[in-house]
């Protein structure tokens, strides 16, 4: 039986990740997320964005020293997105961490999961949809959708100090901090529908709004009242609602943690799908 995780981080210093491919410099910043699977992250904003304080510290590591130079001797498109797409097999980043599927193996039983389809994707797709098998004790209908991509920048949220903490030597056995990830339930009953916006942040789901309609494209169009300021209601409303989430819908710490463990699998899938698809097209 799987154990529930009260954190989805593990303790991982950024110089080891920049030494496993060279993807790594483009998207080093998601080392911060909840997410890492021990030296696997593989999603985040550029170099570029990090600020003048991180970059002297990045370029100090010899890791990207050799990948600058390594990177020389491809010359064309294709050569380069081969190396990646050989990196990513050769790492075998596309293999999904058995405690994942651990995890999804135990959520199975009260939750069915479906990949989403896309046309260029054979292996699932960006959007992935939970469907509770369960229905409520009123007879409401539970389901539970995320993009892979909808964790929140991390730059907005600060924790690039963290990161030229990890660069420079800082204690390995620290846990880093985790970026909140966005997912969505929706309940229906009665030819009515309750969308409520959430978060999963340290293996902890919260809701950030709820809006009600008579259907998904309602919302979608934005034709309806988006509801209060969460933040503002009354404390036993918000408690009610928290504990509706959780108890009711099922959203438990495990299912929060599986959000963003699943979602960073995805991204990679997506990511490497989308190399060789570009290969495909430009080679």
């Amino acid at each position: 039986m799987y154990t529930s995780l009260s954190r989805v981080t593990k303790p991982t210093l950024l110089h080891k990740y920049l030494c496993n491919s060279s993807r790594a410099t483009q998207r080093f910043s998601s080392i911060l997320s909840q997410n890492n699977y021990g030296n696997r992250k593989n999603q985040g904003v550029g170099v570029s964005l990090l600020g003048e304080s991180l970059l002297p510290v990045l370029m100090k590591n010899p890791c990207i020293h050799n990948m600058e130079q390594n990177s020389k001797s491809f010359s064309t498109l294709s050569d380069v997105l081969q190396r990646e797409i050989d990196e990513e097999t050769e790492n075998e980043l596309n293999e999904m961490p058995s405690d994942l599927a651990e995890l999804k193996e135990s959520l199975s039983e009260y939750w069915t999961i479906v990949d989403g389809k896309t046309a260029t994707s054979t292996n699932g797709g960006a959007t992935v949809k939970m469907y509770k098998k369960e229905n409520l004790s009123n007879g409401s209908k539970v389901t539970l959708s995320f993009h892979c991509q909808d964790s929140l920048n991390p730059e907005e949220l600060g924790f690039f100090d963290n990161a030229v903490e990890a660069v420079s030597g800082g204690d390995d056995d620290s846990e880093e901090e985790s970026v909140p990830f966005k997912f969505d339930v929706t309940i229906g009953r009665a030819g009515k529908i309750m969308y409520m916006s959430c978060t999963s942040e340290a293996a902890e789901a919260s809701i950030d709004g709820i809006m009600i309609g008579t259907s998904e494209d309602d919302i979608e169009n934005g034709d309806v009242y988006r509801g209060p300021m969460i933040e503002d209601l009354a404390e036993d409303v918000k408690e009610g609602l928290d504990t509706f989430l959780i108890e009711d819908c099922g959203v438990n710490e495990d299912v929060a943690a599986f959000i963003a463990m699943y979602a960073d699998y995805r991204e990679q899938m997506e990511y490497f799908n989308w190399l060789k698809n570009v290969k495909d097209i430009t080679g």
